[in-house]
């Protein structure tokens, strides 16, 4: 079933960062560019927003079987998330990052990508509920 194959990838993305994304800033690695984590990030706000559109109709929903669950595990951590969050920005300030910028503004970056990413991806859990 393809939609299991999405909830499963889903699951993993969520896995990942939660586990090591918050790692890759406590190392003492400095990035050069934040492309290829910002490409995980949005990985999972496209899985979620394709999940919202399967899930629409009612034979997808019903073709689930026990993937359900984790499915509403995962929307139901993202909701609580989106209920705990006090500092939810969703204005979009500089839009891209200028080539030879210093490790820190390249973090500075990624951690906001990752709030906007993580809003959008709290209120799309929202709509799949």
């Amino acid at each position: 079933d393809k939609v299991a194959i999405l909830i499963h990838e889903l699951v993993c993305v969520d896995l990942w960062k939660r586990n090591v994304f918050s790692l890759l800033f406590k190392q003492s690695v400095t990035p050069t560019t934040g492309f290829p984590t910002y490409l995980i990030l949005y990985h999972e706000a496209s899985l979620v927003s394709l999940l919202e559109v399967v899930l629409f109709y009612r034979e997808s929903c019903e073709n689930l079987n026990e993937t359900v669950l984790d499915l509403i595990d995962y929307t139901h951590r993202k909701i609580t998330e989106l209920i705990m969050n006090e500092d939810v920005r969703v204005d979009s300030e500089n839009g891209g990052m200028e080539a030879g910028e210093s490790p820190e503004s390249i973090i500075k970056e990624l951690k906001e990508q990752e709030s906007k990413i993580a809003f959008g991806v709290q209120m799309k859990s929202l709509s799949i509920l």
